[in-house]
């Protein structure tokens, strides 16, 4: 991501609310709702490498995708009405669950209790911050 420093110094930087993953995609819709043009390269080559860190916590990959689908639904509850969060989270937790069922093989009990999970923690948290990540990952949460 290139962002010109008088953008940075108008709107803020990306937020430590959501630690690992979302932080970019909030900051994308923070700048739409201002106006701000942006850009997406599809042609463009992106090499990534992963922490140690990473690579620590990718045994457990269901607590990262956890954390993902988390992250989204608590970040949604920012810019959509209460009804319309709702509406959205009712749709994307009936995909979670099909994805956990086709793609990772999740059992269908195990699939319903890690829904009702993301359920009830996306009601009470209004941030993924990394003490968040750091319980779901270490499995308090």
């Amino acid at each position: 991501m290139l962002i010109r420093s008088d953008i940075l110094k108008r709107f803020g930087l990306l937020s430590e609310d959501f630690f690992f993953g979302e932080e970019d995609y909030e900051f994308s819709i923070r700048m739409n709702k201002n106006n701000v043009k942006m850009a997406c390269l599809l042609k463009a080559r992106i090499y990534h490498k992963v922490s140690s860190t990473g690579k620590e916590l990718a045994d457990d990959k269901l607590k990262m995708v956890f954390v993902h689908h988390l992250n989204r639904i608590v970040h949604m509850k920012r810019y959509y009405s209460q009804r319309i969060w709702r509406l959205y989270k009712i749709v994307a937790l009936a995909y979670v669950y099909l994805l956990l069922r086709r793609k990772y093989k999740v059992r269908s009990k195990d699939g319903a209790a890690y829904v009702r999970k993301l359920w009830k923690y996306s009601e009470s948290l209004d941030k993924v911050d990394k003490c968040t990540f750091g319980d779901v990952i270490r499995g308090e949460l």
